[in-house]
């Protein structure tokens, strides 16, 4: 821990900070200057503290630390004391590097004088004191074992322990035990043990044994956080990109939700990306895969069935082998889909028969035309045959994704998300002012990728209306954009009179920063699953006008929380943005009610609280038989797929060798040629012809022969794992 503790952003700071949230009492074993005890307080205000340290150099400073951050000595309590399996006396072998000292000579610094310190058993040190949960950090170079002998009557007491100690190999083989026998003896007093490699912010559970011997072989030393089996949840979570658009930031605020609930979370992306980033400093780990499609095509696009037959096939490769090996060092209790976009986390669940959790998001066809490949029917029921609970975004979405299937089961949950303004949620909203008569200039915003769906024509239809009658209007349209309708739009908007009025911006990682600016925030999307702008919208305090489909006419109240418009009808839009700005006391009447109502309903805990119930309740259950997404990516459809590359790389082949023996024919008379004009040189050529002989001799066979045997081996390497 010597060198993490001086960096705020490592891992298993990270993590730490995450696990006492859930803590009333901190135990800091080693505690040195007090830099976890102060990290500790720092995340969770009302969290009591007890600091340990044995050293009188380090005791005077924990205490200066202490008091100069204002924690107190009501809330912390410093204790100058070594920490061992019982109370009594110990020696130490005090280093000149302070943080060096041990019950253990230290094996890379000099000893400076060996001490007799006062030592104290956990349990002596808890015996009086009340608390419900507890966290404790030990850091005590290479005496983790012994500490823990001490804590038995403890864990008796409290089911709620967390264990954040040192894994020192070296040491550990001095004092005469192992990483593994440390290990053991946790798993034996009900912990599950991971370890945390701070290099590459990730977390392994350490009943692997390779995970240990890695960590063992890797590193000096590394962290262990154990938590009680019975309370301990592991997700692994499949997303289907790495921007910040607004499926990834519902992702990024479950998962900042579930870290801070000590869920330990993975996230496995298709490629690297902003959330990447947001995502590790919630204290998840993050994974970055080759990146792969998904299974459908956009609904503009083409839809070449043996090209797109070919990429699903290098994709399921490229994938599978990718998180095959992540996911089987990880272990996770839960493989979660975010949206169903991609397949792939429910067919490595279904590989490893590991429970699986679908998230849907989206109506998939009806809003965004997407053309699944096996179908969209049988993609779903896929999806749903191989999870064990599926979130749906909303009631809608949910009839008419899931619509043909019973679900008998009650699979299906509809969990309304909760949003957040920032990631950080950190943001100054100020009053706003609902008088527009005076204004100098209207903003009114409408955010999203740019296509069809998304319907911004209707705003630029009825700005261009506004305008017209002498208003003072400025749009803005943000987001993404499909080619052909950015180029609608930008010439619809090139031909009125009012161009210089409307700013298109493209996709931007933090709206809210531009929403803050707006006045008024519209919806026109044809078939919103949800509508997560027009909730960021009323959380800053921004009147809000939406189309009457889709999850926003499910979820908010016409008239009592924003205004609905006729979808697809400019006119009826136009008519709802007048009635906002000509009447800013019903205006600003919406607006709070709308807070209010977002507020009340669509936070945490009807958001990750729900997921997370659900989720502790199918850890550990029985997995049937399911291997519904692999049916689809069947044996029989790999090789079709792979065998019609072969087939163009045959016939690509075959037509090289002819290009071949047409060169060797030119090439055989123009030898003769030669030999007729020039009998006496016949020997010279030039270096084209000597290029010609080279290619002549090229043996094309060999490459055929490849690609055959090429079929032979793919054949059977996915014949063995999809029947594992």
């Amino acid at each position: 821990m010597r060198s993490q503790a001086q960096d705020y952003n490592k891992f298993s700071n990270r993590i730490l900070r995450n696990f006492v949230k859930k803590c009333d009492l901190f135990v800091d074993v080693g505690a040195r200057d007090g830099y976890y005890s102060l990290l500790a307080a720092k995340a969770k205000k009302d969290i009591r503290i007890i600091a340990v340290e044995p050293i009188a150099e380090n005791f005077k400073v924990l205490n200066k630390n202490v008091i100069h951050n204002n924690i107190g000595t009501a809330r912390a309590k410093c204790i100058n004391s070594a920490v061992s399996s019982s109370s009594g006396k110990i020696k130490l072998y005090k280093s000149k590097a302070s943080d060096n000292s041990s019950v253990l000579p230290p094996p890379n610094a000099a000893t400076l004088e060996q001490l007799e310190v006062r030592s104290v058993s956990l349990d002596d040190l808890l015996k009086n004191e009340q608390y419900k949960s507890l966290f404790i950090k030990t850091d005590t170079e290479g005496n983790e074992m012994e500490v823990l002998k001490g804590l038995s009557a403890t864990l008796k007491k409290c089911d709620a322990v967390t264990i954040l100690l040192e894994m020192n190999p070296k040491l550990f083989k001095l004092a005469g035990t192992s990483c593994e026998e440390v290990t053991e003896y946790l798993a034996a007093k009900g912990f599950s043990v991971y370890g945390i490699d701070d290099r590459e912010s990730k977390y392994y559970p350490l009943n692997v044994a390779d995970n240990l011997y890695k960590l063992e072989t890797e590193h000096p030393f590394f962290n262990a956080l154990c938590v009680k089996k019975e309370k301990s949840l592991s997700v692994a979570f499949f997303s289907h990109s790495a921007i910040l658009a607004g499926a990834e930031r519902s992702l990024a605020d479950l998962v900042e939700d579930l870290c801070n609930d000590s869920v330990l979370c993975s996230v496995l992306l298709p490629s690297d990306g902003p959330l990447k980033d947001v995502l590790l400093d919630k204290g998840a780990a993050v994974y970055v895969l080759p990146e792969y499609i998904h299974w459908w095509a956009d609904g503009n696009s083409s839809f070449n069935e043996k090209t797109q037959k070919l990429q699903l096939a290098q994709s399921m490769m490229a994938t599978v082998t990718g998180a095959m090996p992540i996911l089987q060092r990880l272990r996770p209790d839960i493989i979660y889909t975010q949206t169903i976009v991609a397949p792939w986390g429910a067919l490595c669940a279904e590989i490893l028969s590991i429970p699986h959790v679908l998230s849907v998001c989206e109506y998939g066809e009806l809003d965004l035309h997407f053309k699944f490949y096996f179908g969209f029917r049988e993609s779903i029921k896929a999806l749903y045959d191989s999870s064990k609970a599926v979130f749906s975004i909303t009631k809608s979405v949910k009839n008419v994704v899931f619509k043909g299937i019973s679900d008998k089961d009650n699979k299906i949950e509809v969990v309304y998300r909760s949003v957040r303004l920032v990631l950080d949620n950190d943001l100054d909203i100020t009053p706003q002012n609902y008088d527009y008569k005076n204004r100098s200039e209207i903003k009114i915003a409408i955010f999203g990728t740019i296509y069809e769906g998304k319907g911004q024509e209707d705003i630029v239809r009825a700005g261009i209306e506004l305008m017209k009658r002498g208003l003072k209007i400025k749009v803005y349209i943000i987001g993404h954009s499909v080619p052909h309708y950015l180029a609608f739009i930008k010439d619809f908007i090139s031909v009125s009179a009012y161009k210089e009025n409307f700013i298109i911006k493209d996709f931007v990682n933090d709206p809210i920063k531009h929403m803050k600016e707006m006045d008024i925030v519209v919806s026109c999307s044809r078939s919103e699953a949800l509508g997560r702008t027009l909730f960021e919208a009323i959380l800053l305090d921004k009147p809000i006008v939406y189309s009457d489909s889709g999850g926003p006419k499910e979820i908010f109240t016409n008239k009592k929380h924003g205004l609905a418009y006729k979808c697809a009808d400019e006119h009826s839009l136009v008519e709802k943005l007048l009635f906002v700005m000509d009447h800013p006391d019903k205006t600003r009447q919406r607006v709070q009610a709308a807070k209010e109502y977002v507020l009340k309903n669509f936070n945490p805990g009807n958001y990750s609280g729900k997921i997370e119930s659900r989720l502790k309740q199918i850890k550990g259950t029985k997995i049937e038989t399911s291997h519904s997404v692999q049916a689809l990516f069947s044996v029989d459809f790999l090789a079709d797929a792979l065998q019609g590359e072969f087939e163009r790389r045959d016939a690509e082949i075959a037509e090289r060798e002819r290009q071949i023996a047409s060169l060797n024919q030119a090439v055989v008379e123009r030898d003769g040629q030669i030999t007729q004009i020039t009998s006496s040189n016949s020997w010279k050529m030039t270096l084209p012809l000597r290029e010609a002989r080279r290619w002549s001799t090229n043996p094309m066979s060999q490459t055929k022969r490849y690609w055959r045997e090429a079929t032979k081996l793919a054949k059977s390497f996915y014949m063995r794992l999809f029947l594992i």
